[in-house]
Protein backbone atom coordinates (compact mmCIF):
# COMPACT_ATOMS: atom_id res chain seq x y z
CA UNK A 1 0.00 0.00 0.00
CA UNK A 2 0.99 3.31 -1.01
CA UNK A 3 -0.33 5.28 1.70
CA UNK A 4 2.59 5.16 4.44
CA UNK A 5 5.31 6.24 1.76
CA UNK A 6 3.09 9.09 1.18
CA UNK A 7 2.51 9.87 4.52
CA UNK A 8 6.51 9.94 4.87
CA UNK A 9 6.79 12.57 2.04
CA UNK A 10 3.92 14.58 3.83
CA UNK A 11 6.33 14.51 7.00
CA UNK A 12 9.66 15.19 4.91
CA UNK A 13 7.91 18.33 3.33
CA UNK A 14 5.88 19.69 6.22
CA UNK A 15 8.18 22.44 7.06
CA UNK A 16 7.22 24.00 3.90
CA UNK A 17 3.92 24.56 5.69
CA UNK A 18 3.34 26.84 8.77
CA UNK A 19 1.60 25.56 11.69
CA UNK A 20 1.80 21.80 10.52
CA UNK A 21 0.54 19.02 12.62
CA UNK A 22 -1.01 15.60 12.83
CA UNK A 23 -4.71 15.62 13.81
CA UNK A 24 -4.78 12.13 13.69
CA UNK A 25 -2.90 8.97 12.16
CA UNK A 26 -4.63 10.12 8.94
CA UNK A 27 -5.38 13.47 9.47
CA UNK A 28 -2.98 16.81 9.58
CA UNK A 29 -3.46 20.31 9.41
CA UNK A 30 -1.17 23.46 8.38
CA UNK A 31 -1.42 26.68 6.96
CA UNK A 32 -1.53 26.74 3.18
CA UNK A 33 2.13 26.97 1.49
CA UNK A 34 1.23 28.17 -1.57
CA UNK A 35 -1.43 31.43 -0.14
CA UNK A 36 0.33 31.59 3.17
CA UNK A 37 -3.22 31.26 4.56
CA UNK A 38 -3.13 34.90 6.30
CA UNK A 39 -1.16 37.26 6.46
CA UNK A 40 -2.62 38.85 9.63
CA UNK A 41 -3.02 35.96 11.23
CA UNK A 42 -0.02 33.66 11.32
CA UNK A 43 -2.26 30.77 13.34
CA UNK A 44 -4.58 30.48 10.87
CA UNK A 45 -4.45 27.18 9.21
CA UNK A 46 -7.23 26.20 6.84
CA UNK A 47 -5.03 23.77 4.70
CA UNK A 48 -5.82 19.49 5.19
CA UNK A 49 -3.77 16.80 4.25
CA UNK A 50 -7.00 14.14 3.43
CA UNK A 51 -7.39 10.62 2.15
CA UNK A 52 -9.95 10.24 -0.41
CA UNK A 53 -11.98 7.25 -1.09
CA UNK A 54 -9.32 5.65 -2.86
CA UNK A 55 -7.06 5.74 0.05
CA UNK A 56 -4.43 8.41 -1.23
CA UNK A 57 -3.65 11.57 0.12
CA UNK A 58 -4.22 14.26 -1.00
CA UNK A 59 -4.08 18.48 0.38
CA UNK A 60 -6.77 21.18 0.02
CA UNK A 61 -6.78 24.55 1.43
CA UNK A 62 -10.47 26.15 2.09
CA UNK A 63 -8.67 29.77 2.34
CA UNK A 64 -7.34 29.95 -1.55
CA UNK A 65 -9.09 26.04 -2.88
CA UNK A 66 -6.01 24.66 -3.90
CA UNK A 67 -6.72 20.78 -4.21
CA UNK A 68 -3.58 18.96 -5.02
CA UNK A 69 -2.66 15.08 -4.83
CA UNK A 70 0.52 14.34 -2.97
CA UNK A 71 2.41 14.08 -6.27
CA UNK A 72 1.92 17.42 -7.93
CA UNK A 73 2.06 19.08 -4.20
CA UNK A 74 5.82 17.46 -3.83
CA UNK A 75 6.56 18.62 -7.33
CA UNK A 76 5.50 22.47 -6.72
CA UNK A 77 7.54 22.37 -3.84
CA UNK A 78 10.68 20.28 -4.34
CA UNK A 79 11.42 18.77 -7.90
CA UNK A 80 14.32 16.96 -6.66
CA UNK A 81 12.48 15.35 -3.91
CA UNK A 82 9.75 14.39 -6.16
CA UNK A 83 12.33 12.37 -8.19
CA UNK A 84 12.68 10.59 -5.11
CA UNK A 85 9.01 10.02 -4.35
CA UNK A 86 8.25 8.85 -7.93
CA UNK A 87 11.14 6.46 -7.44
CA UNK A 88 10.04 5.40 -3.81
CA UNK A 89 6.43 4.68 -5.51
CA UNK A 90 7.32 3.46 -8.25
CA UNK A 91 9.25 0.53 -6.09
CA UNK A 92 6.64 0.15 -3.79
CA UNK A 93 4.26 -0.55 -6.89
CA UNK A 94 6.94 -2.62 -8.60
CA UNK A 95 8.06 -5.23 -5.49
CA UNK A 96 10.92 -6.88 -8.28
CA UNK A 97 11.63 -4.04 -11.02
CA UNK A 98 14.13 -5.08 -14.10
CA UNK A 99 16.87 -2.89 -12.74
CA UNK A 100 17.73 -2.08 -16.97
CA UNK A 101 14.21 -1.69 -17.78
CA UNK A 102 13.35 0.59 -14.89
CA UNK A 103 17.12 2.84 -15.88
CA UNK A 104 15.74 3.22 -19.52
CA UNK A 105 15.29 7.25 -20.06
CA UNK A 106 11.40 6.85 -20.92
CA UNK A 107 10.88 10.08 -19.07
CA UNK A 108 12.29 12.01 -22.13
CA UNK A 109 8.71 10.79 -23.85
CA UNK A 110 6.62 11.68 -21.06
CA UNK A 111 4.58 14.57 -22.02
CA UNK A 112 5.25 17.22 -19.29
CA UNK A 113 8.73 16.87 -19.40
CA UNK A 114 8.71 16.80 -23.12
CA UNK A 115 6.41 20.61 -22.68
CA UNK A 116 8.92 21.31 -20.54
CA UNK A 117 11.80 21.14 -22.98
CA UNK A 118 10.03 22.59 -25.67
CA UNK A 119 8.19 25.61 -23.36
CA UNK A 120 8.89 27.74 -20.50
CA UNK A 121 6.40 26.75 -17.43
CA UNK A 122 4.93 30.14 -16.16
CA UNK A 123 5.98 30.39 -12.69
CA UNK A 124 9.75 29.92 -13.91
CA UNK A 125 9.01 33.20 -15.21
CA UNK A 126 10.54 36.67 -14.38
CA UNK A 127 7.55 39.11 -13.31
CA UNK A 128 8.38 41.43 -15.12
CA UNK A 129 7.75 38.66 -18.45
CA UNK A 130 4.44 39.35 -21.12
CA UNK A 131 2.48 36.58 -19.78
CA UNK A 132 3.12 36.80 -16.26
CA UNK A 133 1.13 40.41 -16.62
CA UNK A 134 -1.15 38.67 -18.47
CA UNK A 135 -2.39 36.17 -15.74
CA UNK A 136 -1.83 38.83 -12.64
CA UNK A 137 -4.19 40.98 -15.12
CA UNK A 138 -6.58 38.17 -15.43
CA UNK A 139 -6.32 37.33 -12.02
CA UNK A 140 -5.64 33.45 -11.91
CA UNK A 141 -4.28 32.09 -9.08
CA UNK A 142 -0.61 32.00 -8.29
CA UNK A 143 -0.82 28.13 -7.07
CA UNK A 144 -2.05 27.26 -11.21
CA UNK A 145 0.81 28.86 -13.07
CA UNK A 146 2.44 25.63 -12.97
CA UNK A 147 -0.09 24.39 -15.35
CA UNK A 148 0.41 26.84 -18.02
CA UNK A 149 3.11 27.76 -20.34
CA UNK A 150 4.34 29.79 -22.86
CA UNK A 151 5.95 29.77 -26.46
CA UNK A 152 7.40 32.78 -27.95
CA UNK A 153 6.35 31.18 -31.60
CA UNK A 154 3.39 30.10 -31.76
CA UNK A 155 4.69 28.09 -34.85
CA UNK A 156 7.16 25.74 -33.22
CA UNK A 157 4.01 24.22 -31.91
CA UNK A 158 4.49 21.79 -35.77
CA UNK A 159 7.34 19.95 -33.79
CA UNK A 160 4.49 18.50 -31.58
CA UNK A 161 1.92 17.91 -34.03
CA UNK A 162 3.22 18.13 -37.89
CA UNK A 163 -0.28 17.74 -39.21
CA UNK A 164 -0.35 21.55 -38.70
CA UNK A 165 2.43 22.36 -40.12
CA UNK A 166 2.13 26.25 -42.36
CA UNK A 167 -1.50 26.26 -40.37
CA UNK A 168 0.22 28.13 -37.38
CA UNK A 169 0.90 31.67 -36.96
CA UNK A 170 4.04 33.10 -35.43
CA UNK A 171 3.20 34.76 -31.91
CA UNK A 172 3.52 34.71 -28.51
CA UNK A 173 0.89 32.21 -26.41
CA UNK A 174 -0.18 30.58 -23.57
CA UNK A 175 0.21 27.21 -23.71
CA UNK A 176 -2.73 25.18 -22.40
CA UNK A 177 -2.00 21.40 -22.09
CA UNK A 178 -5.04 18.97 -21.76
CA UNK A 179 -3.89 15.63 -20.25
CA UNK A 180 -5.74 12.16 -19.91
CA UNK A 181 -6.76 10.95 -16.65
CA UNK A 182 -2.99 8.95 -17.25
CA UNK A 183 -1.28 11.70 -17.44
CA UNK A 184 -1.05 11.48 -21.35
CA UNK A 185 -1.06 14.43 -24.20
CA UNK A 186 -4.16 14.68 -25.74
CA UNK A 187 -4.74 17.96 -26.94
CA UNK A 188 -2.92 21.97 -26.67
CA UNK A 189 -4.78 25.23 -26.70
CA UNK A 190 -2.77 28.08 -27.42
CA UNK A 191 -4.63 31.49 -26.28
CA UNK A 192 -3.03 35.02 -27.11
CA UNK A 193 -1.87 37.59 -25.45
CA UNK A 194 -2.14 40.24 -28.10
CA UNK A 195 -4.68 41.65 -30.23
CA UNK A 196 -5.09 38.67 -32.30
CA UNK A 197 -9.03 38.48 -32.03
CA UNK A 198 -8.25 34.54 -32.95
CA UNK A 199 -8.26 34.10 -28.82
CA UNK A 200 -7.57 30.42 -28.72
CA UNK A 201 -5.94 27.89 -31.02
CA UNK A 202 -6.41 24.01 -30.51
CA UNK A 203 -4.23 21.65 -31.17
CA UNK A 204 -5.81 17.85 -31.06
CA UNK A 205 -2.71 15.51 -30.27
CA UNK A 206 -5.17 12.08 -30.01
CA UNK A 207 -7.73 12.56 -32.09
CA UNK A 208 -10.27 10.60 -30.57
CA UNK A 209 -9.59 11.56 -26.99
CA UNK A 210 -12.45 13.99 -25.40
CA UNK A 211 -11.02 17.56 -25.25
CA UNK A 212 -11.06 18.38 -21.26
CA UNK A 213 -8.83 19.58 -19.07
CA UNK A 214 -7.60 18.90 -15.77
CA UNK A 215 -8.21 15.19 -15.44
CA UNK A 216 -5.16 14.26 -14.52
CA UNK A 217 -5.61 16.70 -11.42
CA UNK A 218 -9.18 16.40 -9.92
CA UNK A 219 -10.10 13.35 -7.56
CA UNK A 220 -12.11 11.56 -9.45
CA UNK A 221 -13.46 10.46 -6.20
CA UNK A 222 -14.90 13.70 -5.04
CA UNK A 223 -17.64 16.01 -6.52
CA UNK A 224 -16.45 17.81 -9.73
CA UNK A 225 -17.66 21.44 -10.94
CA UNK A 226 -17.86 21.47 -14.60
CA UNK A 227 -17.33 24.90 -16.47
CA UNK A 228 -16.17 25.75 -20.02
CA UNK A 229 -12.92 27.24 -20.02
CA UNK A 230 -9.72 25.27 -19.15
CA UNK A 231 -9.18 29.30 -17.37
CA UNK A 232 -12.08 29.37 -15.93
CA UNK A 233 -11.68 26.16 -13.58
CA UNK A 234 -8.31 27.08 -12.62
CA UNK A 235 -9.86 28.73 -9.64
CA UNK A 236 -12.83 26.45 -8.64
CA UNK A 237 -11.46 23.29 -6.44
CA UNK A 238 -11.47 19.79 -8.41
CA UNK A 239 -13.16 21.29 -11.13
CA UNK A 240 -12.28 20.45 -15.04
CA UNK A 241 -13.50 22.38 -18.23
CA UNK A 242 -14.78 20.75 -21.59
CA UNK A 243 -13.58 22.32 -24.50
CA UNK A 244 -16.03 24.01 -26.50
CA UNK A 245 -19.72 23.87 -25.08
CA UNK A 246 -20.28 20.14 -25.83
CA UNK A 247 -20.91 19.39 -21.92
CA UNK A 248 -21.65 16.06 -22.72
CA UNK A 249 -18.30 14.52 -23.46
CA UNK A 250 -18.13 14.54 -19.72
CA UNK A 251 -20.66 11.24 -19.55
CA UNK A 252 -17.92 8.90 -19.95
CA UNK A 253 -15.51 9.60 -17.48
CA UNK A 254 -17.53 9.63 -13.92
CA UNK A 255 -21.90 9.06 -12.63
CA UNK A 256 -23.91 12.05 -13.65
CA UNK A 257 -24.55 12.32 -9.71
CA UNK A 258 -20.75 13.27 -9.49
CA UNK A 259 -21.26 16.08 -11.85
CA UNK A 260 -22.25 20.03 -11.36
CA UNK A 261 -22.06 21.81 -14.56
CA UNK A 262 -21.54 25.32 -14.77
CA UNK A 263 -22.10 26.86 -18.41
CA UNK A 264 -20.97 30.63 -19.24
CA UNK A 265 -24.35 32.69 -18.96
CA UNK A 266 -25.15 33.54 -22.40
CA UNK A 267 -29.02 33.11 -22.13
CA UNK A 268 -29.12 34.72 -26.19
CA UNK A 269 -27.27 31.74 -27.40
CA UNK A 270 -29.83 29.34 -28.72
CA UNK A 271 -27.35 26.83 -29.25
CA UNK A 272 -26.09 26.99 -25.80
CA UNK A 273 -29.79 27.27 -24.77
CA UNK A 274 -30.70 23.66 -26.67
CA UNK A 275 -27.05 21.95 -25.12
CA UNK A 276 -28.18 23.45 -21.13
CA UNK A 277 -31.79 22.07 -21.64
CA UNK A 278 -30.28 18.98 -23.44
CA UNK A 279 -28.09 18.10 -20.13
CA UNK A 280 -31.02 19.07 -17.66
CA UNK A 281 -33.53 16.60 -19.19
CA UNK A 282 -30.40 13.66 -19.20
CA UNK A 283 -30.06 14.18 -15.44
CA UNK A 284 -26.92 16.33 -14.88
CA UNK A 285 -26.98 18.82 -11.66
CA UNK A 286 -26.79 22.48 -13.37
CA UNK A 287 -25.82 25.56 -11.96
CA UNK A 288 -27.17 28.57 -13.75
CA UNK A 289 -25.86 31.61 -12.60
CA UNK A 290 -27.80 34.26 -12.20
CA UNK A 291 -28.05 37.23 -13.78
CA UNK A 292 -26.85 40.14 -11.01
CA UNK A 293 -23.38 38.62 -11.90
CA UNK A 294 -21.70 40.87 -14.70
CA UNK A 295 -19.65 39.02 -16.78
CA UNK A 296 -19.88 35.78 -18.43
CA UNK A 297 -17.53 33.08 -16.82
CA UNK A 298 -16.23 32.35 -13.73
CA UNK A 299 -12.81 34.59 -14.65
CA UNK A 300 -14.79 37.32 -15.39
CA UNK A 301 -16.55 36.88 -12.28
CA UNK A 302 -13.36 37.05 -10.06
CA UNK A 303 -12.29 40.43 -12.36
CA UNK A 304 -15.59 42.10 -10.64
CA UNK A 305 -14.54 41.42 -7.63
CA UNK A 306 -16.06 38.34 -6.52
CA UNK A 307 -13.71 35.70 -4.52
CA UNK A 308 -13.63 31.94 -5.73
CA UNK A 309 -15.05 30.96 -2.80
CA UNK A 310 -18.26 33.28 -3.24
CA UNK A 311 -18.06 31.91 -6.56
CA UNK A 312 -18.55 28.48 -5.04
CA UNK A 313 -20.63 29.05 -2.74
CA UNK A 314 -22.89 30.91 -5.36
CA UNK A 315 -22.67 28.07 -7.74
CA UNK A 316 -23.94 25.32 -4.86
CA UNK A 317 -26.90 27.44 -3.91
CA UNK A 318 -27.91 27.71 -7.69
CA UNK A 319 -27.82 23.92 -8.39
CA UNK A 320 -30.72 22.72 -9.56
CA UNK A 321 -31.88 19.06 -11.86
CA UNK A 322 -34.70 17.67 -13.34
CA UNK A 323 -37.96 19.78 -13.07
CA UNK A 324 -36.65 22.53 -10.88
CA UNK A 325 -33.59 23.24 -13.42
CA UNK A 326 -36.12 22.84 -16.13
CA UNK A 327 -38.26 25.22 -14.53
CA UNK A 328 -34.97 27.80 -13.24
CA UNK A 329 -33.69 27.26 -17.27
CA UNK A 330 -37.04 29.09 -18.58
CA UNK A 331 -36.28 32.12 -16.80
CA UNK A 332 -32.89 31.91 -16.86
CA UNK A 333 -32.89 32.52 -20.74
CA UNK A 334 -35.20 34.98 -21.23
CA UNK A 335 -32.97 37.66 -19.12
Amino acid sequence: MTQWIQKKYIGLVSSRFRNFKWKGDKIANASCAFCGDSQKNKLKARGYFLINKKGQYYFHCHNCGVSLSIGPLIKDLDPTLYREYRLEMFKEKNPEPKQMKFEKPEFKKTPPVLLDLMLDRLDQLPVDHPAIQWVVKRKIPKSQWCRLFFIDDFMKMEDISPSYKDKLVKEPRIIIPFFSAKGELTALQGRAINDNPLRYVTLKIKENSPLIFGLDYVTMGNHITVVEGPLDSLFLPNAIAVGGSDMKRVLTQLPKDKFTIVPDRQPKNKEICKIILRLIKDGFNVSLMPDWLKGKDINDYVLEGWSPDAIMTTIEENTRNGLKAQMEFAQWKKV
